[in-house]
């Protein structure tokens, strides 16, 4: 395509219908569609509209305005050459469905729905005593993480039911049974499916959600973790389902999505395994979109490239 910024007289003239009849026989015989813009801050005179049209030429008015949705029209061609927009296609078979109730789903239930869809949770482990957690947490190596897997507190720190960065036996032992006495003196009444044991794992912290929309129902939410989506607001947002490669595109497309080729030395993150989780939670979100309030994610470690992506924290609300 080629922009042309001419101003255009009050009247057609000889030398300006000269003028733009070469212009539309250089633009037929060179294949290339012409967008005239001007920078007069008027309209032209109506005779120009059907003149230009007759011609072929496109008018679009203000050249700063035009100039960007030319680039967007650029921008589309190239996107629909390549396939953005055409029909995703699932990969594997369809989960089975399950029913999910109403309200906050529990870690078991969230757990089971999240590896029908292939989603990897971070190594962990329920315990139903102290002895069960230090097992767990020597399993796994330290430090490791304990949480206290209840629907009735889905916010685990404003509840003391979250420790991190536990490095033995008897830290494990003591945040067990402290965990448990805070929970039951803050909430007595609360249901308690156990403690949760997880490896506790570095990396890029991001999230992924599925957030509802009044118009377009589940829309799939991807980010950057703390302060990217705290005070930023650094999201990308899809309707699912996309495929692996749309999600990529969306994660590139964050202001800090540099921290995925690697910053001040660190390594490069596994965007591609990142890309593919956010794939497979779209799917979950389109297969169960009249069910699903919302879906949080939240932290997703994104380890080096080649390792792998978990979901650290789950939390699904049905409707």
């Amino acid at each position: 395509m080629v922009g042309v910024r001419l101003n255009l007289p009050e009247t057609l003239t000889p030398s300006s219908e000269k003028l733009y009849q070469k212009i539309s026989d250089l633009s037929v015989a060179n294949d290339k569609r012409v967008f005239v813009l001007t920078r007069a801050t008027e309209p032209p005179a109506e005779v120009w509209y059907q003149r230009l049209n007759d011609l072929a030429l496109t008018f679009t008015g203000d050249y700063r305005k035009s100039l960007r949705a030319m680039s967007r029209l650029r921008q589309n061609e190239y996107e629909r050459a390549i396939e953005r927009f055409a029909a995703t296609m699932r990969t594997g078979n369809v989960p089975p469905r399950t029913q999910l109730g109403s309200g906050i789903l529990s870690y078991g239930a969230t757990e089971e729905l999240l590896q029908a869809y292939g989603i990897p949770l971070a190594p962990a482990e329920m315990a139903q005593s102290a002895r069960e957690a230090v097992s767990a947490a020597e399993k796994f190596g330290y430090p490791c993480v304990l949480k206290v897997a209840s629907v009735d507190i889905p916010h685990k720190t404003e509840f003391g039911a979250l420790r991190l960065g536990l490095e033995n036996r008897a830290a494990v032992e003591k945040a067990y049974e402290e965990m448990l006495a805070s929970v039951r003196a803050k909430k007595a009444g609360a249901n308690i499916e156990g403690v949760l044991v997880q490896k506790q794992i570095k990396g890029v912290e991001c999230l992924l959600g599925i957030a509802r929309d009044e118009q377009l129902g589940p829309t799939l939410v991807m980010g950057l973790g703390g302060v990217f989506v705290e005070i930023l607001a650094d999201v990308a947002i899809r309707v699912p389902p996309i495929s692996t490669a749309e999600a990529k595109r969306a994660l590139e497309s964050l202001k800090g999505a540099k921290v995925f080729i690697g910053v001040r030395g660190a390594q490069a993150a596994d965007i591609d395994a990142l890309a593919a989780m956010a794939s497979k939670l779209s799917w979950l979100a389109y297969d169960l979109r009249g069910e699903i309030a919302e879906f949080d994610l939240n932290p997703v470690v994104v380890l080096p490239k080649g390792q792998g992506a978990f979901a650290v924290d789950a939390l699904l609300v049905t409707r």
